[in-house]
């Protein structure tokens, strides 16, 4: 189980720590993981799993914004990273080499991919057996029965789609969670594990 200890902090502060703790948690990391970042943007998180997985595991970083990828390549350099690989991504492939993950996250992009089937069926072949993909995203509750394209035009998506398109790929999930955490705009933020 992971810990992370924190000082007194604002109950805002320490609400964060507690659902970054929870996805890393379903991520199951451990030192010697290797596990990919999908939509890291800057590295928020990628940063963060860098130091969890150590000098023996190793994080991609993957993400279609060549700027956000830049500014990863200077948060990388400026902490003299050197477990952090990022991959610039196409829609509908995150360019991952195949079967070398233990793990994947995609936080808050999901809503975002143009072929969401053909990206699964790449996420599937990049894990190896047995490994973890976590998907965790925002749903505005005025817009759980509203079309897909709507949602996310909203950069919202309802559980239900993203259940569709694993089962339709051939993935098993292993939890959800219809709330684990709100984001800034008080949208609650659902959890899926598959493997």
């Amino acid at each position: 189980m992971l810990l992370i200890l924190v000082g007194v902090l604002p109950a805002c502060s320490q609400n964060r720590s507690a659902n970054i703790d929870r996805l890393f948690e379903a991520l199951n990391l451990e030192k010697a993981t290797w596990v990919a970042d999908i939509g890291s943007r800057e590295g928020f998180f990628t940063i963060r799993m860098a130091s969890l997985v150590g000098e023996n595991g190793h994080v991609f970083a993957v993400d279609i914004d060549r700027d956000a990828l830049e500014d990863l390549h200077d948060n990388i350099n400026e902490r003299g990273l050197t477990n952090v690989t990022p991959v610039y991504s196409v829609p509908g492939n995150p360019m991952l080499p195949t079967a070398m993950f233990d793990a994947i996250l995609i936080r808050n992009t999901y809503h975002e991919f143009e072929e969401p089937i053909r990206m699964l069926n790449h996420i599937k072949k990049a894990l190896k057996p047995g490994g973890r993909l976590v998907i965790a995203e925002p749903i505005d509750d005025d817009l759980v029965d509203a079309s897909r394209d709507k949602q996310a035009r909203s950069h919202d998506i309802s559980m239900n789609y993203v259940k569709a398109d694993l089962a339709k790929t051939g993935f098993e999930i292993i939890e959800e969670t219809e709330q684990y955490s709100t984001n800034s705009r008080g949208d609650r933020l659902w959890l899926i594990i598959a493997q």
